[in-house]
């Protein structure tokens, strides 16, 4: 005799669903594996971008070293590399012709020292896990001629005051970091770097000057701590030229900043800066902007400046932060040169684009100047808001920069917006197709 088992209805169907069920969570843990592997290799691709490691010292006369370790006045000596020096200012203790591999040590860290020292001609090394050069809580410390490549932070300086770095190359990593005070960055090259070229963090009183910032993932030269002065700096290829984030009473003087990714130079949470003479251009990508006022950055002067050639000359959005509007307002903008942006200037908030006398030059006004003064009879208006430049000026500002560089094409608009739309529906082509494999399988199961 045979016997048959009889499945009941109800339990077919909620096999039918539990299988329905596992084929779409099984579809979507496909989908975040994918996404994951897709993160992972731009993560790769970034990082490979910027690890291209040669270890050739570009100092000749440089020796094999191991990394040093300096803890205290009493520890500059010659075990410790020190090859000369008395640490007095007109003897200062010197390291210098070491070529260290800091892969798993500070290439040279110095803590708790207040006797003058040189560091110099020196090359150092490594995998990013360690720094290049560390000093903590140290005054009267030179750092010359130093090249400090693929190390965690090339040269970090922290919670000191009175230090130089002077003529010094870094590459990879995370680029110079000081906080302290009264501490001077001059004729330095940062290049490389997974995030800011140059960060300024607690501190005040730091001058960079004459320093060039490149091909970093994050800002050239990155803000966050007041009083501090920034002249004569160029900075191109980054995200953005120089970021000032919760940062206030800064001067940014003649500095060059051009073809980074997003903003010539931001301002964010950061009032009462001053910045003037700077050129500012060749920011092409659809909607980057020359300078960019955001979140409650309020007071700060912008003069003798030339912006030109940028999707956005200058940028201030109304923003958001924590669910608060928090505009920028009362900033004063005039005697600056807007040349062939594509958007000379949007303000949605209240700013002053000219002082009592005089405003800006637009190359694309069109009013009259009856009076011959050098001042247009009409307002130029700003777009977004309802701001005017009451006194634009018939010819450019002569103390400001010259401009350089080409307008952005147009045609990169368009491409910008083709691209997102095939992105949106290679993503819906996914999606559908997912859920007709996923209805395919319940048909079969319930055929």
């Amino acid at each position: 005799m045979e016997y048959s088992v009889m499945i009941p209805n109800t339990l077919k169907n909620k096999t039918e669903k539990k299988g329905g069920k596992r084929s779409i969570f099984v579809l979507v843990i496909l989908l975040i594996i994918c996404s994951s592997l897709l993160t992972y290799a731009i993560v790769i691709s970034e990082i490979s971008r910027h690890e291209m490691p040669s270890y050739h010292s570009p100092y000749p006369e440089t020796k094999p070293h191991a990394p040093i370790s300096i803890n205290s006045n009493l520890d500059f000596t010659y075990i410790n590399g020190v090859t000369s020096g008395l640490g007095t200012k007109d003897e200062p203790y010197i390291i210098e012709n070491w070529e260290i591999n800091a892969k798993s040590k500070n290439g040279i860290s110095i803590q708790n020292t207040s006797l003058c020292f040189v560091i110099r001609n020196c090359y150092i090394y490594g995998k990013y896990w360690m720094d290049g050069i560390y000093l903590n809580n140290v005054t009267n410390g030179t750092i010359n001629n130093v090249t400090c490549e693929y190390t965690r932070n090339g040269i970090w300086v922290n919670s000191s005051a009175y230090n130089q770095i002077i003529n010094c190359t870094v590459r990879g990593g995370y680029g110079i970091d000081v906080s302290g005070s009264n501490n001077k960055i001059t004729s330095t090259i940062v290049h490389e770097s997974v995030s800011s070229g140059i960060f300024l963090g607690s501190g005040i009183n730091t001058t960079i000057e004459n320093c060039i910032t490149y091909d970093n993932s994050g800002a050239g030269i990155l803000i966050c701590s007041s009083n501090n002065l920034i002249i004569n700096c160029t900075s191109y290829r980054n995200d953005a030229g120089i970021s000032l984030e919760y940062a206030s009473n800064n001067t940014i003087i003649n500095c060059t900043l051009y073809a980074n990714s997003w903003n010539g130079i931001t301002f964010s949470h950061s009032s009462y800066n001053t910045m003037e003479y700077c050129l500012i251009y060749n920011h092409h990508q659809v909607y980057a902007r020359g300078i960019d006022l955001s979140f409650s950055s309020n007071n700060n002067c912008i003069r003798n400046c030339t912006i030109c050639n940028n999707w956005i000359g200058f940028s201030v959005p109304k923003g958001y932060y924590n669910n608060v509007l928090c505009p920028a307002d009362d900033n004063p903008i005039y005697s600056n040169n807007f040349i062939d942006n594509i958007i000379q200037a949007e303000d949605s908030c209240s700013n002053h684009w000219n002082n009592e006398t005089s405003g800006n030059y637009w190359n694309d006004y069109t009013g009259k100047d009856a009076n011959i003064d050098g001042v247009g009879d009409t307002s130029y208006k700003i777009s977004e808001g309802n701001n005017r430049d009451y006194y634009p000026l018939m010819n450019p500002v002569e103390n400001a920069p010259s401009s350089k560089g080409s307008p952005p094409s147009e045609w990169a608009y368009l491409w910008f917006f083709l691209s997102q739309f095939l992105c949106i529906i290679v993503v819906i082509i996914i999606i559908v197709v997912g859920i007709g494999v996923v209805l395919v399988r319940l048909r079969k199961k319930g055929g």
